[in-house]
């Protein structure tokens, strides 16, 4: 299952940064919030298959704007994310938490 909760920390050249993934299902089309050093920021038009989650798009963050493409991958209250951005690959590890 992928929709939930999750506690996640971001890798960074600065050392981890703590933050919070929900994720949702509308219809077929899986809808995310990423809340980040006090911002909170959606992704939209995700796509599912399996345990896998895919996203692409567009974060607005007070150091600019960041294009993104993400993988997710899911394993039971254990969640793996892959993000290739203009800014530089980061990658975040975290747990569901609901």
């Amino acid at each position: 299952m992928i929709e939930g909760s999750y506690s996640l920390n971001l890798n960074t050249p600065m050392g981890n940064i703590p933050c919070m993934v929900n994720l949702w299902f509308e219809g077929k089309i899986l809808n995310g919030k990423i809340e980040i050093m006090g911002s909170k920021n959606f992704l939209k038009g995700g796509k599912a298959e399996d345990n896998k989650c895919f996203f692409e798009g567009e974060i607005n963050t007070p150091l600019g704007n960041i294009s993104y493409k993400i993988l997710g991958i899911i394993e039971g209250d254990k969640i793996n994310i892959f993000a290739e951005t203009n800014k530089g690959n980061f990658n975040l590890n975290g747990n569901r938490i609901k």
